[in-house]
């Protein structure tokens, strides 16, 4: 797939403090990802408003579908059935909105652990085997591309952004900053275009930011 730079596109807002502000209590480890175990029916409606809003774009609800944050709730084992499920709810959400124009669909990935604790990145083996797992899993849905985002690290971006360009999959990186509008271990913005654009990444974002550190990342 290919977007125009001569179009604006709209990307739906946030899944999880939707979920939130619509009376389903998210919490840790599974945050977003409980309403797909418990409420399903919520994330399609909720899919459905953000089409009905203007958005060009929705995600999957796969933000923490990784084996990884399941196994902290004793649910690993739901690791495949449960990513599938974000994606068949957001492909019936897109199919009952009937928008006339056209809707894509984000399969949506991020780091392994707490995207705001960049200390807590795990080692190699580990991020090249697990975004791997979850990567290929969606990959092998009907969403439309790959969106990797709240990225807090060179180091795990390229990780995530090397399996997603052996699938074939168009994808886009986004990474969230610091106070200073570098990526938010302090990873410079000129390195993490030099080291990703070799994967030809869609488009880089930031993203979970205030408005004016947005600015100075961009």
């Amino acid at each position: 797939m290919q977007f125009t730079k001569e179009k604006i596109y709209y990307l739906a807002g946030a899944t999880g403090p939707e979920i939130l502000r619509r009376g389903f209590p998210t919490k840790l480890p599974l945050w977003s990802a409980q309403v797909l175990f418990e409420k399903p029916e919520l994330l399609k409606q909720i899919c459905i408003d953000y089409i009905k809003a203007g958005a060009d774009i929705i995600t999957t609800n796969t933000f923490r579908t990784q084996r990884r944050t399941l196994a902290k709730a004793g649910l690993a084992s739901e690791t495949e059935r449960i990513n599938r499920l974000a994606v068949e709810i957001a492909v019936q959400a897109r199919k009952e909105a009937g928008a006339e124009r056209q809707v894509y669909i984000a399969g949506s990935i991020t780091t392994l652990e707490d995207c705001y604790r960049p200390d807590l990145i795990p080692s190699q083996d580990e991020l090249e085997k697990e975004h791997k797992e979850q990567i290929e899993l969606l990959a092998n849905t009907p969403i439309d591309f790959l969106l990797l985002e709240t990225f807090n690290s060179i180091k795990e971006a390229v990780i995530a952004s090397r399996v997603a360009s052996a699938t074939g999959k168009a994808f886009v990186v986004s990474f969230t900053a610091n106070a200073e509008g570098d990526i938010l271990n302090g990873d410079k913005w000129e390195e993490a275009v030099k080291q990703l654009s070799g994967y030809n990444p869609l488009a880089l974002l930031v993203n979970c930011v205030p408005g004016a550190v947005a600015t100075k990342a961009l």
